[in-house]
C-alpha cells in the first residue's frame, strides 16, 4: 500500500508516475522487447511480495506480454504479483498457484486433468536450487508436465480399455498427476494395475486424473 509519508514530496510522486511509467512501457504487448521495471518501481507503488530476483524476473516477463489495459491499477498488478510469488515459491508442501493464476501468468494448456501433474513439475523445478524465473521456463515446464500427464493417461486408459498388456508403472501415475499410491496403508501399483485389468472397468472410466485418482482412493 502507498501511505502518506510515501507521497508527501514532489520527489515520492514523481517517484511513483515514474515507476508506473515504467510498468506501462513493459506492458506494451509485445514480449521480450522492453525493459522490466525494477523492485523499486513495484514498491513505489505498493505492490508487495516480489522479494527474490526469480519473482522480478518473472513477473517482469509477464507484464512484458501484457498490454496497458493489463495493468490498468495497481491492484491488476498486485495479482499478477501473487501469481508469480506463489509459483516461485511453490515448492510441494506450501500453498499452490491456483490454475487461474497460471493462467494469468500466461500459461497455456493447462486443463482440471493435468494441473496436478504441473504443479508437480514446478515443485520439482523450484527444488532444484534454481526457481523458475522466467515466462519462457515456466511455461517449458508446464508444457513437458501437461504433455506428460496426455501419454500417462494414454497408458493407464489403453490398460483399462484391453483388460491387460502394457502394465503402468509408478512414473505413468505421477505424471498423470495421481496420488496416494505405494505409501503405507496406501494400494501398490500392482494392485491398481488389477483394479484397472478388471473387466468392469473400460477405458473412459480411467482416462483423467480424477477418474485415476477415485480408483485409487
Amino acid at each position: 500500500d502507498v501511505i502518506g509519508t510515501a507521497a508527501d514530496s514532489t520527489a515520492e510522486v514523481q517517484g511513483i508516475v515514474d515507476a508506473y511509467q515504467a510498468i506501462l512501457a513493459n506492458a506494451d504487448g509485445t514480449a521480450n522487447n522492453a525493459t522490466s521495471p525494477s523492485a523499486a518501481d513495484y514498491t513505489k507503488l505498493g505492490v508487495t511480495g516480489i522479494d527474490t530476483a526469480a519473482e522480478l524476473g518473472l513477473l517482469g516477463d509477464v507484464i512484458d506480454g501484457k498490454t496497458a489495459a493489463d495493468v490498468a491499477t495497481p491492484a491488476q498488478i498486485q495479482a499478477l504479483a501473487d501469481a508469480a510469488a506463489a509459483t516461485v515459491a511453490y515448492n510441494g508442501t506450501n500453498t499452490a498457484p491456483t490454475q487461474a493464476q497460471l493462467e494469468a501468468l500466461g500459461v497455456t494448456g493447462l486443463t482440471a486433468d493435468n494441473l496436478a501433474a504441473v504443479l508437480a513439475a514446478i515443485d520439482a523445478a523450484n527444488s532444484d536450487g534454481t526457481p523458475i524465473a522466467s515466462l519462457a521456463e515456466l511455461q517449458g515446464v508446464a508444457a513437458a508436465a501437461t504433455g506428460g500427464a496426455a501419454a500417462a493417461l494414454t497408458t493407464i486408459s489403453a490398460y483399462a480399455q484391453s483388460n491387460g498388456g502394457t502394465a503402468p508403472v509408478a512414473a505413468d501415475y505421477t505424471a498423470a498427476g495421481v496420488t496416494g499410491i505405494g505409501g503405507a496403508g496406501q494400494p501398490t501399483v500392482a494392485q491398481i494395475n488389477a483394479a484397472l485389468a478388471d473387466a468392469d472397468v473400460i477405458g473412459t472410466a480411467a482416462d483423467s486424473t480424477a477418474e485415476v485418482q477415485g480408483i485409487v482412493d
